[in-house]
């Protein structure tokens, strides 16, 4: 299956706004599924009922779906286990991590990091937990109306570079994407 980045809107034929059942339709249904409710704020004064499902996916690149009120918001990925991951045509998972961060951070205007380093992309609704560490680097996707509510302060590339270089002690133009797992 193609899976084509479509910034804020979803990846290939996962599109943000579709329903728990289309999803199962497009990638089989989840292994474990886990239900939240919550009553949210949004704007100033307008409080909602919220109900939040998490369907997870062992065998699938796309382990994590996120749902609120039957409706998809977030897409988590393992990097490791999808075939491939294309933004304009290029397979973004042959490239070095930092490459690809760099790409991002030009389609963003911008990178902000979180308290424990993941990167965030906001504007084009992307972003890349534990980038540092190869082994559980994970991809997630949100919608444009979608709140990851993580506070970000903001980074430029060279700081991302210097992070990675200091926590994760990888040579950073070896270290793709995804991986290659050793022979």
């Amino acid at each position: 299956m193609d899976w084509e980045i479509d910034f804020r809107n979803g990846c290939g034929a996962l599109r943000f706004g579709m329903s728990t059942a289309e999803v199962s339709r497009v990638i089989g249904p989840p292994d474990e599924s886990r239900l939240r409710h919550e009553v949210e704020c949004f704007g100033d004064d307008e409080w909602r009922d919220c109900t939040y499902l998490h369907e997870t996916r062992s065998e699938h690149g796309w382990r994590e779906c996120v749902f609120l009120n039957d409706s998809l918001k977030e897409l988590h990925a393992s990097p490791m286990r999808l075939p491939c991951l294309t933004l304009g045509g290029t397979d973004v998972l042959t490239l070095p991590i930092l490459s690809f961060i760099e790409e991002l951070d030009k389609a963003n205007s911008g990178i902000g990091q979180a308290q424990g380093g993941s990167l965030y992309f906001d504007d084009i609704g992307i972003a890349i937990l534990q980038f540092e560490v190869p082994s559980i680097r994970e991809f997630v996707m949100f919608a444009a109306d979608y709140d990851h509510e993580e506070p970000l302060a903001p980074v430029s590339l060279a700081e991302v570079k210097a992070y990675y270089t200091q926590t994760g002690g990888h040579l950073p133009d070896n270290d793709l994407l995804k991986p290659v797992a050793p022979s």
